[in-house]
């Protein structure tokens, strides 16, 4: 892992994927346009919000969308308990994926979990 960056593909648009056996969806190009822009998005270790391992605001997380989906590079911070372990688990290979949760309009919630393939996790 190249200086303790984690980097790949979240999202792949027109991707189909099966949320929990219970429904498919498909994400469109452009779905995160305006969160990009207008929102500080954190990357979370197992959900928990008291986890931060970084945030697009302080720069320790990179979020791009281009033609193929949304591309993320997280800087880790390996002084941290939360860094030592991303980088642990993702570096062994024992995470290989990783969840997208967005708030959809109405304010329902989707949770989207990608596989090591679409996640792509860069381990230079």
């Amino acid at each position: 892992m190249a200086d303790n960056v984690i980097s790949g593909y979240c999202v792949r648009f027109h991707d189909i994927a099966t949320i929990g056996g219970s429904f498919r969806e498909k994400i469109a190009p452009a779905a995160f346009t305006a969160s990009l822009k207008r929102n500080d998005i954190v990357a979370l270790l197992d959900h928990d919000t008291g986890r931060v391992l970084g945030r697009t605001s302080a720069k320790s997380l990179t979020l791009k969308q281009d033609q193929i989906g949304l591309y993320f590079s997280l800087d880790v911070d390996p002084s941290t308990p939360e860094g030592q372990t991303a980088i642990g688990t993702v570096g062994r290979q024992d995470v290989k994926g990783l969840l997208v949760r967005r708030t959809m309009v109405g304010g329902g919630v989707a949770r989207r979990r990608r596989s090591a393939a679409a996640a792509d996790s860069n381990r230079d």
